[in-house]
């Protein structure tokens, strides 16, 4: 079972929304293992996928309105299982600086509070990085989202160069990976923010061409957008 091109590419926009539009980018990435926390049906692990995020987004607006900033709850996740480790499904998340330092023991406790104190302590994993200049933060970036995203259909695309390359080895992937069957409803997903209704309503004009769609020049748009933003305002209050 693999993640179709199409599904892949629209991911992927969202990526390049989410870095233009917000000025953010996704640092960190959680692991739910459904074995091992003992959820063996669909509709329940589902619902599992849908508590988690929603109290990330609950966390995540507390944090940023004790610090007066614009942070909300950003993901991307696919599922996937294997030989070793079942079903389980990988998210990436924007983790604010601050709040990610304490993310994996906050993540342990509200596991163990909904399904019990006795489930594996790897059930949920998370690992978040924190980069200040815009080549490490968009390589850390490219890193854990063309992780999530391995298990995408073996598919050659066209550079920008005009030259044939599969997209697994855009995504910095060695190869493409199979992944078992699974019983979900949706292989692979983002948030509401970042979503193809959320880009349209925002305007934004995808990226055309593969390579650009994980580059830090998209977080560069952003500043240089808000920078214009906010010298058109200081005119304008010049001229009133």
């Amino acid at each position: 079972m693999q993640i179709p091109i199409k599904v892949t590419e629209r991911l992927l926009d969202s990526v390049a929304f989410l870095n233009s539009q917000y000025g953010v980018a996704f640092n960190a990435m959680v692991t739910m293992n459904f074995g091992q926390l003992g959820i063996s049906g669909k509709s329940d692990k589902s619902l599992a996928l849908t508590k988690m995020n929603q109290s990330l987004s609950r966390k995540i607006d507390r944090h940023a309105k004790n610090r007066r900033t614009e942070d909300q709850h950003h993901y991307l996740f696919a599922h996937e299982c294997s030989r070793d480790h079942g079903h389980h499904v990988h998210e990436v998340i924007v983790a604010p600086g601050v709040l990610a330092l304490g993310l994996q023991p906050w993540l342990t406790n509200w596991a163990r509070r909904h399904f019990g104190s006795g489930i594996d302590p790897k059930a949920i994993h998370f690992d978040g990085r924190s980069h200040w200049q815009y080549e490490k933060i968009a390589r850390n970036q490219s890193r854990i989202v063309g992780y999530i995203l391995k298990t995408t259909e073996p598919t050659a695309v066209i550079s920008r160069h005009g030259h044939a390359s599969y997209l697994h080895t855009l995504l910095g992937r060695k190869r493409s990976q199979h992944s078992f069957p699974m019983d979900v409803d949706k292989i692979a997903g983002t948030s509401q923010s970042i979503s193809i209704q959320s880009q349209w309503d925002a305007g934004y004009q995808p990226e055309e061409n593969w390579e650009d769609l994980l580059s830090e020049d998209n977080l560069i748009k952003y500043v240089r957008r808000r920078d214009s933003e906010e010298l058109i305002e200081q005119l304008r209050r010049i001229q009133n």
